[in-house]
């Protein structure tokens, strides 16, 4: 089961706190998610929704409210990048 954070401040679709099991710690996700115009602009986009870029970053409080999150481990903190608007 997979846990995930929520709290008022988070309303945004396009930011999830989970989590990671595999990692045991928090990570919180923001997504930028293809619009028209995006598509418009950029010819290696096919549709409306699609990710553009995704980063993933470790946390131990929540960044919208402050709650500390539980069960993290003492991993160094790194984060991972994915840019999906070219090839």
């Amino acid at each position: 089961m997979t846990k995930q954070h929520f709290c008022s401040a988070i309303d945004n679709e396009n930011s999830l706190l989970i989590f990671d099991e595999d990692d045991q710690q928090w990570q919180l996700t923001l997504m930028k998610i293809a619009t028209d115009d995006d598509l418009e602009n950029n010819h290696h986009l096919e549709n409306v929704g699609d990710i553009i870029e995704q980063i993933t970053i470790p946390v131990n409080f929540c960044p919208y409210c402050g709650k500390e999150l539980l069960n993290n481990n003492s991993k160094i903190a790194s984060y991972v990048c994915h840019d999906f608007s070219h090839w």
